[in-house]
């Protein structure tokens, strides 16, 4: 059965510094439940969010995930989980939305072949009172192989003219994606295109009504695009080179811009480790 554990101490937490914690490379994680507190009292969502710069996930010295709190809540929000109560943030690596079990434990972290799991926490300068950051672990002593995991792929400040149509640049095509966090609602159309033909083509309400239909909860102030929404495993963005397309097929992320403001995205790749 999984243990929920305490892991051994972190180091180098304080203001304005990067803390680290080095898993061991036995059995297969999870989730991992950070706690943090402030002169010994559990910080408020609004202290995480604002004292926490960065949370980096690393595997073999590559990070795999990279998240603010506040996107990592959100991104949380998004597929079902309830909000974590004061100084806990949860980060999930499995994915408890999916209609069943196998679908669910796919993606947990096996530490079979892996030589390092590192996780690293920027702190902001200027915290005044002591912190602390204790680590959690939903951890299972049977060593799996490390093999689909989710991980982040950031584009920041894609920049945007005017209203109308939009390819989006720097859309990492050698990864396969569940979907994408788009951290705007200024958009009338999604209509990706995979060879020139269009995998979606519809109204941003009538994308978010179908992910509500299935479960899941959009976020105020962002747009999403997901390949597997009926929460079934197997569904993808196929953007990987493949035997078919050995350099990867072409892909055109093209928006309907309905106001000229610069945006970030959170591409869900999924795959192998980096």
């Amino acid at each position: 059965m999984p243990r929920q554990l305490k892991s051994p101490q972190v180091n180098g937490v304080g203001t304005g510094q990067t803390a680290t914690l080095t898993f061991p490379t036995s059995g297969t994680f999870r989730d991992i439940h950070l706690l943090y507190k402030r002169a010994g009292v559990v910080a408020t969502q609004a202290q995480m969010e604002a004292e926490i710069e960065e949370i980096r996930l690393n595997i073999n010295g590559k990070t795999q995930q990279s998240w603010t709190v506040a996107d990592l809540f959100k991104h949380n929000a998004f597929f079902g989980t309830p909000p974590a109560d004061d100084g806990f943030i949860p980060i999930i690596l499995v994915q408890p939305h999916r209609r069943e079990t196998a679908g669910e434990d796919v993606f947990a972290w096996g530490m079979g072949g892996v030589s390092t799991f590192t996780i690293e926490v920027d702190f902001a300068a200027g915290i005044v009172p002591a912190i602390t950051l204790d680590v959690y672990t939903d951890w299972s002593p049977i060593t799996t192989p490390l093999g689909l995991i989710l991980k982040t792929r950031h584009i920041s400040q894609v920049a945007v003219a005017g209203v109308g149509r939009l390819t989006v640049p720097n859309i990492d095509a050698q990864q396969n994606y569940l979907g994408w966090h788009i951290k705007s609602r200024d958009f009338s159309n999604l209509r990706p295109k995979l060879e020139g033909a269009e995998l979606v083509n519809a109204p941003i309400e009538v994308l978010h009504k179908r992910l509500e239909q299935y479960g899941l909860v959009p976020q105020a102030g962002w747009t999403h695009l997901l390949a597997d929404y009926d929460r079934r495993f197997g569904g993808s963005f196929p953007l990987a080179p493949s035997k078919q397309f050995p350099q990867g097929p072409l892909f055109e992320f093209e928006v309907e811009m309905s106001a000229a403001n610069s945006f970030d995205m959170i591409g869900l790749a999924v795959g192998q480790a980096d």
